[in-house]
Formats: structure tokens, C-alpha cells, sequence
């Protein structure tokens, strides 16, 4: 959740039929979500894609901004 500027990330809870809890997911929010990449910079286990570019290429944009 803090790996977005703009608060985009958000948690929801997978239920099964009885109701319980099963699991906890990232679910982001389009309506905020603001194109930048910094989530698929910060996501660990590579889950997160941006449409229109692969991860190869979102990871190429943030080392150049780092190389500035």
C-alpha cells in the first residue's frame, strides 16, 4: 500500500461460501491509479503487469530515471 504515490493500492479479502476469510489481496484502484510504475518497481513476487508495457520495459524506465 505505501509503494504508491497516489494511494491506488488497496486490500481485499477473498471469502469463501461460508463467508470466511481466505486470503488477503493488492487490488488496484484505476480511478486513482495514475500510470506512473512505482508499484511494479515495489512488487516482490512480479504480480503486478502495467497494460500496454512488459515488465522488462517498466524496469528499464526506472533505472533510467535512477541514472538521472
Amino acid at each position: 500500500e505505501t509503494a504508491c504515490p497516489y494511494q491506488a493500492i488497496g486490500r481485499e479479502e477473498i471469502k469463501n461460501r461460508a463467508g470466511e476469510v481466505v486470503k488477503t489481496v493488492a487490488r488496484i484502484n484505476p480511478g486513482l491509479c495514475q500510470g506512473c510504475g512505482t508499484c511494479v518497481s515495489f512488487c516482490r513476487s512480479k504480480s503486478i503487469d502495467m497494460q500496454g508495457f512488459s515488465n522488462e520495459q517498466m524496469f528499464a524506465q526506472v533505472m533510467a530515471a535512477l541514472e538521472v
